[in-house]
C-alpha cells in the first residue's frame, strides 16, 4: 500500500498527523534563537601583550619578535602579522578554514608559555583571544546625570552591573568610561634616606602588610578550627598607620610621605548628549536568544530606574535586538505577502474556491512543519534562514499545483473521487519527486563547500531543502486526501466538473486566453528564428556588460537606526586631543534633526560619536546619507 492510498483511505490519520506536525512546528518556532545573521566564526587568534611605558621600537624587538618566532610554527597557521604600538604588542594568527579554534588556542598558549622567560620582567602575561562575532555587545547603555563620572561609575559597578549580570543568558556586563578610585602613596626621598630605607623596601612592606594568609589549624576537643591572619588594609587611615621596619626602629608609612585617596588616570572619555556619562556593555552567552536577553535586560533596567537617584538617566545607545526584530519582521512579512499573492494568482487561474483552499492549506502547513527540522539542526531564525524559507514558498506551491491539476483532470474524465485522487497523484508522483530532487541538488552541495561560504549559505541550503522535502510529502499525502474529500462533496452537491468554474478545465476562460497567447508567441518565434537568436545574443551581451559595471560588497548597507562617526588619531596623541576632536564631531552632530540622542566615546587612539536616530518613517534621510554628510563635515573641520 503506497503512501497516497493510505492517506486517501485514512483521512483522520492524516489530519491527526498533520496537527501533530503543526504543533511540533509551532513549539520549535517558539524555541528557535533569533539572530540577525548565522553564527559566523573566523579562524583568527590574537596574542595581546602589555609592556607598560615602552616605546613601539622596544615593544617590537623585545616582545613582538620573540612571540612571532614561537608562533610561526603553530599547526595550520597560514600567516602571522603583528602590530607594535606604545605599551602594547598584538600578534595576529590567521589559520586555515576548518581549524578547531579551541584546540588551536591551546596550542598557541603552549607556545606563548615557552617564551615567557625570554620576555622582560615588566611585561604582563600575554593574553590569547579567539575572534568571535558573538562576543560583540548586544546592548550598549550609558549612565548620565548631574554627577561626576566617578559617582556614575560607582553606581554602575555597585548597583546596575550586579543586577544585570544575574539575568539568564547574560555572559558579561562591563562598566567603563570614568577613572576609578585608587590610593596613591607619594614618598619623600629625603625621609627615606634619613630612615635608611629604599623604595623596594617600602614596596615589599606594603605587599607583606596587605595580605590575608592561612595560619594552619588547631584542635579543641572534638572540633578542628582553621586559623587565618587578616591583615588586608580596609581604609586609607590603616594604610597610613602601616608599620615599616627600619634600622633605627619602626616608622609609620604616613611618616615617609603622603597617602591620599585619589582618582586613577583617565584613559577614556564618555558623554551622553554632551554630559559626562559612563558606558555599560552587555554581552550575551553564545547560544542565548538575542531578542529574549535584551528584552529581559531592558525590563530589569525599568525596575532598576526606581532604585536610582532621580537625576540619573540610563539610556540605550545601541540595541541589536531592535534591529534584529525589525529585519526578521520585514522578511517574515515579505514571505507572508508572497504566499497571499501566490494564492490569489492561483484563484485567478483555477476559479475554484475549494481547489484554491487546498493549496492555501498546504502552504502554511509546509512552512510550519519546516521549523521542526530547522530546530533540530541547530539553525537560528535569521535573515538567511528566513530568506531560504521565503525562497521555498514559491517552490513548494509547484508540487501541490501539479498534483491537484492531475487529480481534477482524472475527475473530468469520469473517475470516482478517490480513484481520481489516487491515479492522478500516481501519474505525476515520479515527475514531482524528480523535480524536487533536482532543485535540492542545486542547493544541498553548498553545505559541503566549506569555509566562509558554507557558514553563510549553509542555513539557506538546509532551509530550502527541508521545505521542499516537506512540500513533496504534503503533495503526496495531504493534497490528494483533501482533494478527494472536496471532489466527493462536489459530487454529492451535483456540481458539474467540466464547466469554466473547474480548476484547469479545458474550456476555462483563463486557460483559453493563456493558451492562445502562448501559441501565438511560439508561432511568431518559429517564423523569425534569426531575430530570436539575435535578441538572445544581444540580451546576453548587455547582461555581461552590466555585470562588469556592478559593484561588489559583502553585505548591502543596512539602516540600523544609528550613525557612528569615528576619527582615528595619529600615534602619540593625548586624551585631551581626542576630547577636542570628539567635541567638534558633537557640534556637527547637534545640527542633525533626525538624532534623538548622542553618545560619545574617546581614547588616545580614536574618538567616536554615535547618534541614535528616529524611526525610519519619522525621518527623511537614511542612516547612510547622514553618515556620508557628517563624515564630510567632520573631515572638513579644523585639524
Amino acid at each position: 500500500m503506497n503512501i497516497t492510498l493510505l492517506s486517501i483511505r485514512r483521512p483522520v490519520t492524516v489530519v491527526m498527523a498533520t496537527l501533530v506536525v503543526v504543533l511540533l512546528g509551532l513549539v520549535s518556532l517558539g524555541r528557535l534563537p533569533v539572530e540577525l545573521f548565522p553564527d559566523l566564526s573566523f579562524p583568527i587568534a590574537a596574542v595581546v601583550t602589555e609592556y607598560p611605558n615602552a616605546a613601539p621600537q622596544e615593544v617590537e624587538s623585545l616582545v613582538t619578535r620573540p612571540l612571532e618566532e614561537a608562533l610561526a610554527s603553530v599547526d595550520r597557521v597560514r600567516s602571522v602579522s603583528s602590530d607594535s604600538v606604545e605599551g602594547t604588542s598584538i600578534v595576529i594568527l590567521d589559520f586555515e578554514w576548518g581549524t578547531d579554534m579551541d584546540v588551536a588556542a591551546l596550542d598557541v598558549r603552549e607556545r606563548v608559555d615557552q617564551v615567557l622567560g625570554l620576555l622582560p620582567d615588566e611585561v604582563e602575561r600575554p593574553v590569547v583571544y579567539k575572534f568571535d562575532v558573538r562576543a560583540a555587545p548586544v546592548l550598549l547603555l550609558t549612565i548620565g546625570g548631574q554627577r561626576s563620572p566617578t559617582e556614575l561609575l560607582r553606581l554602575g559597578q555597585d548597583v546596575i552591573e550586579p543586577r544585570l549580570a544575574r539575568i539568564e543568558g547574560v555572559a558579561q556586563v562591563t562598566v567603563s568610561g570614568a577613572p576609578d578610585r585608587e590610593v596613591r602613596v607619594t614618598l619623600d626621598p629625603a625621609r627615606l634616606e634619613a630612615y635608611g630605607l629604599t623604595m623596594d623596601a617600602v614596596v615589599s612592606a606594603l605587599r607583606a602588610g596587605n595580605l590575608d594568609l592561612p595560619g594552619g589549624s588547631v584542635t579543641e576537643g572534638d572540633r578542628k578550627l582553621l586559623i587565618r591572619t587578616t591583615a588586608r588594609v580596609k581604609s586609607v587611615e590603616e594604610l597610613r598607620d602601616l608599620p615599616i621596619a627600619t634600622p633605627a626602629g619602626v616608622v609609620r608609612l604616613g611618616q615617609l610621605g603622603r597617602v591620599d585617596l585619589t582618582l586613577g588616570e583617565q584613559e577614556s572619555v564618555s558623554r551622553l548628549n554632551g554630559q559626562p556619562a559612563v558606558q555599560i556593555s552587555v554581552v550575551k552567552e553564545p547560544r542565548a536568544n538575542t531578542v529574549q536577553v535584551v528584552r529581559e535586560v531592558l525590563a530589569e533596567l525599568a525596575r532598576l530606574q526606581r532604585d536610582l537617584p532621580p537625576d540619573v538617566e540610563v539610556a540605550v545607545v545601541q540595541d541589536q535586538a531592535e534591529f534584529v526584530q525589525h529585519s526578521i519582521r520585514s522578511v517574515a512579512t515579505s514571505g507572508i505577502t508572497g504566499g497571499v499573492l501566490a494564492v490569489a494568482v492561483l484563484y485567478l487561474f483555477l476559479r475554484n474556491v475549494p481547489a484554491t483552499l487546498v493549496i492555501a492549506t498546504a502552504i502554511p502547513i509546509s512552512i510550519i512543519a519546516t521549523f521542526v527540522p530547522i530546530y533540530f539542526s541547530d539553525i537560528t531564525l535569521n535573515l538567511v534562514s528566513l530568506g531560504g524559507l521565503g525562497l521555498g514558498i514559491g517552490m513548494l506551491v509547484d508540487n501541490a499545483i501539479v498534483v491537484l491539476e492531475s487529480i481534477y483532470r482524472r475527475r473530468q474524465e469520469g473517475a470516482a473521487p478517490d480513484e481520481a485522487a489516487l491515479t492522478g497523484t500516481g501519474e505525476v508522483a515520479t515527475a514531482i519527486a524528480a523535480s524536487t530532487l533536482t532543485t535540492i541538488a542545486v542547493f544541498l552541495p553548498v553545505i559541503f563547500v566549506g569555509g566562509f561560504t558554507a557558514q553563510v549559505f549553509e542555513q539557506l541550503a538546509l532551509t530550502v531543502t527541508f521545505s521542499l522535502v516537506i512540500s513533496l510529502i504534503g503533495a503526496l499525502t495531504l493534497v490528494p486526501m483533501l482533494a478527494s474529500r472536496l471532489l466527493a462533496r462536489q459530487a454529492r452537491a451535483g456540481r458539474d466538473l467540466t464547466g469554466p468554474a473547474v480548476a484547469g478545465g479545458e474550456d476555462s476562460v483563463p486557460r483559453r486566453g493563456m493558451a492562445a497567447w502562448m501559441e501565438g508567441l511560439v508561432r511568431a518565434a518559429l517564423r523569425r528564428r534569426a531575430l530570436v537568436v539575435a535578441v538572445a545574443v544581444a540580451a546576453a551581451g548587455l547582461t555581461g556588460a552590466a555585470l562588469s559595471r556592478m559593484g561588489t560588497e559583502f553585505l548591502p548597507a543596512l539602516d540600523q537606526g544609528q550613525v557612528t562617526i569615528t576619527a582615528q588619531l595619529p600615534p602619540g596623541s593625548t586624551l585631551a586631543a581626542a576630547d577636542d576632536v570628539a567635541r567638534r564631531i558633537e557640534e556637527e552632530a547637534a545640527a542633525v534633526p533626525e538624532a534623538e540622542r548622542g553618545a560619545t566615546q574617546g581614547n588616545e587612539a580614536s574618538a567616536s560619536v554615535t547618534l541614535h536616530l528616529a524611526r525610519r518613517g519619522q525621518r527623511q534621510r537614511s542612516a547612510q546619507e547622514l553618515s556620508t554628510e557628517l563624515s564630510r563635515a567632520s573631515a572638513s573641520g579644523p585639524g
